[in-house]
């Protein structure tokens, strides 16, 4: 609160007071100061990104998802958002809109483990185990011996 004092305007400062207030559960503290940040730099993805994880949290699936969207519009290789966004989308029965946000981070992160295996579950789930094949060849590469991969490559065989 004291940089804020000094300077109305320090985005660093109004983050972490954010932070703070959803790490104590302020929920509608934290999304008034992500909202200010906003208002001061309406191109600041990061507050975008954190005001989705806190919709999400707190149940407002359809507003997380337009929340990351942004974040992803303009933080393009912020695969986290893309992750967390997928994961909304699922959770909110758009599976084509959860496989494109996993396939456009993907598209930034070949190699990112958390989104080839979010594809592998999603396809899975929804019987494309053709689709998942690759997914799941990617990982079982990489962790032969995990037993949720083994388990989905007898799957996908």
């Amino acid at each position: 609160l004291r940089s804020l004092q000094l300077d109305s305007l320090f985005i660093p400062a109004r983050v972490n007071l954010a932070q703070l207030y959803n790490s104590t559960t302020e929920n509608a503290k934290a999304l008034a100061i992500l909202e200010s940040i906003i208002k001061i730099e309406p191109e600041y993805p990061d507050a975008y990104y954190m005001r989705g994880l806190i919709e999400a949290e707190i149940g407002n699936l359809q507003e997380a998802a337009l929340s990351l969207e942004k974040a992803t519009d303009l933080s393009p290789y912020n695969i986290r958002a893309y992750y967390n966004l997928g994961l909304i989308y699922q959770n909110l029965g758009n599976i084509n809109d959860a496989e494109r946000a996993y396939q456009n981070g993907l598209d930034k992160a070949p190699q990112d483990e958390s989104l080839h295996n979010a594809l592998a579950i999603l396809y899975i789930q929804n019987q494309r185990l053709s689709a998942a094949k690759p997914h799941v060849e990617f990982l079982y590469e990489r962790y032969p011996n995990n037993p949720q991969i083994r388990q989905m490559a007898d799957l996908v065989k």
